[in-house]
C-alpha cells in the first residue's frame, strides 16, 4: 500500500460506536472506531488514509 498512490483502508462500524447501545455490541463497535483513528494517525505519514463507515439501523423484519 505504501507504493500505491492514494491507498485507503475502510472499516465498517456502527452508529452504536457514537451513540450508546447494547453494551456487548457497542463496545466492540467502539473498538473498531478507536482502532481506525489510531491507525489513521499511524499511517498518515505514509500516505495511507484510514476511515470508518458508521451504519445505522436498517428496518428489516429481524430488527423490528
Amino acid at each position: 500500500m505504501m507504493k500505491a498512490d492514494g491507498s485507503s483502508i475502510v472499516n465498517i462500524s456502527s452508529m452504536n460506536s457514537i451513540v450508546a447501545g447494547a453494551v456487548g455490541y457497542a463496545d466492540t463497535k467502539f473498538a473498531v472506531r478507536g482502532m481506525t483513528k489510531a491507525t489513521a494517525i499511524y499511517l498518515a505519514s505514509l500516505g495511507i488514509r484510514v476511515n470508518s463507515v458508521h451504519l445505522d439501523l436498517i428496518a428489516t423484519p429481524m430488527a423490528v
